[in-house]
């Protein structure tokens, strides 16, 4: 699920009477309404506030410092155990020790797009970097996302821009219409990449990892590594893993996603927050004519949405969303007829390139986020994308989000004179842009599913009515990304 990032967040921005909208949220406020509604979906004053395979048997490698498989033992032994056991001497440099990225190493926990463009951005600073990942091997899952001109202006830095060519397709074009088709609104992409010099793209996320992949040296990725704690001191952190394995480094950095093991050692384990509502996504073949090819648009309802995303070779990839209780999952046919059924009233080629998708290729999820954090880096421990700020899927600013981070932190640990000033550097640039999205991405999603029709006539009467210049406005504060 993805959505232009500008077409999205303008809709935060409409100017509109706030006493005509206070007085309307005074009149509904104490009525009886649809159960999908919330009492926050209703603070109309408020959106205006804001803005309407790593094994060790083998040969020995360098991986920093590598400790002996312990015997298993149960975890509460486990920690015993290692908080009994007397520190060990580290290759760890001091955190107040002057930088010497050369002599430094980073530990990544997560094989993502984040940990992957960390790595990489690490890499193309001169800094040593090992990625671990859980999994036994990379699958090509996922679906189709907008890179926004922030994004494609940092992957181009980090030395993509060639292979972006090759894998992603420009996006010249981008709509929000009503579930009849109406175009509620035009982004003017074209004249956002003349004033700005930022485009966006449409890529599989399953290639974009892979391109990832290929631009990283091949001994520092390390798979069926599960993290499963870490410990710091002055002189740098270790990391434990399932398979009894420690590893200690400079730097660790959690880039393990919404349920990040890093971060809930890190601030605390909490549940992450339902949105509300869940996800279906597809990627199948589909024809269009040339202008089709460069167009991506979303259609609102009533609690419900469509989206169209043109990918490369004559791909496309499309997104459904529908208000509904968390965990409510089906089966693959049932789920293909639920969203049949959803789309049977919007307008084409909604139903169309549903049915050319194999039941099979698609995927349903349920939507998350987490309250912002006042801070995700303690020590030498720090923490990108997911795992530090996750949002809704909704501005389309996710991977890109995660895309900033590794540049940004990458930079910071070049530039600075200690890993404390690094890390605190990196997540004094980052932290309060990303939270802003965040929360800007989770009213969006509210705005988007309200049911009551007078509310859905008052939101696309407002969303025709939006200017030009703030729709330009928005393109360039998120493009505007100090890279």
């Amino acid at each position: 699920m993805s959505l232009s990032p500008a077409l999205a967040e303008i809709t935060l921005f409409v100017t509109v009477p706030v006493t005509l909208l206070r007085r309307f949220h005074a009149m509904m406020r104490d009525r009886e309404t649809e159960p999908c509604w919330h009492a926050d979906m209703m603070d109309i004053p408020g959106l205006l506030k804001h803005g309407v395979s790593f094994h060790l048997s083998g040969e020995r490698k360098d991986y920093g410092t590598i400790r002996p498989k312990r015997t298993q033992q149960t975890s509460e032994t486990e920690g015993r155990h290692r908080r009994q056991r007397p520190r060990r001497k580290g290759i760890g440099m001091k955190l107040s020790q002057a930088l010497s990225p050369s002599h430094m190493t980073v530990l990544i926990v997560g094989g993502g797009i984040g940990g992957l463009a960390t790595a990489l951005a690490l890499q193309r600073q001169g800094i040593r970097s090992l990625v671990f990942e859980r999994t036994q091997q990379f699958r090509e899952v996922g679906s189709g996302l907008v890179l926004a001109g922030n994004a494609v202006k940092a992957l181009d830095k980090l030395g993509l821009a060639d292979v972006l060519q090759t894998i992603a397709a420009p996006l010249l074009f981008s709509r929000l219409r009503s579930w009849r088709g109406e175009v509620l609104m035009e982004i003017p992409m074209l004249e956002a990449m003349r004033r700005f010099r930022a485009s966006a793209v449409a890529v599989h996320r399953a290639e974009l990892h892979a391109a990832l992949m290929q631009a990283l040296e091949k001994e520092s990725i390390h798979m069926n590594m599960q993290g499963v704690s870490f410990e710091q001191d002055e002189k740098g952190v270790r990391v434990w893993f399932a398979s009894g394995e420690e590893v200690q480094a400079d730097v660790l950095v959690g880039a393990d996603g919404l349920h990040s093991l890093v971060r809930s050692q890190l601030v605390g384990a909490t549940k992450p927050r339902y949105a509300g509502y869940t996800a279906w996504r597809g990627v199948t073949f589909f024809s269009r004519n040339q202008r089709e090819e460069q167009t991506t648009f979303e259609t609102w309802g009533a609690g419900k949405r469509f989206g169209f995303i043109p990918l490369s070779q004559g791909r496309v990839c499309w997104f459904a969303v529908a208000t509904a209780l968390e965990g409510e999952h089906e089966e693959e046919t049932r789920e293909k007829r639920k969203v049949l059924d959803l789309v049977s009233s919007c307008h084409e080629p909604a139903q169309a390139v549903v049915e050319a998708t194999e039941a099979s290729a698609i995927l349903r999820t349920d939507i998350y986020d987490r309250p912002p954090l006042s801070s995700w880096s303690q020590g030498c421990v720090t923490l990108v994308g997911d795992a530090a700020h996750p949002m809704t899927p909704n501005l389309g600013q996710g991977a890109c989000q995660a895309i900033e981070d590794a540049f940004i932190l990458a930079e910071s640990l070049k530039s600075a004179p200690t890993i404390a000033s690094a890390l605190q550097r990196y997540e004094t640039r980052r932290i309060k842009r990303a939270n802003i999205l965040v929360q800007r991405s989770r009213r969006l999603g509210q705005i988007a599913h309200w049911e009551h029709p007078w509310l859905v006539n008052m939101r696309d009467t407002l969303l025709r009515m939006t200017p030009r210049r703030v729709l330009l406005k928005q393109i360039e504060w998120v493009v505007d990304n100090q890279i």
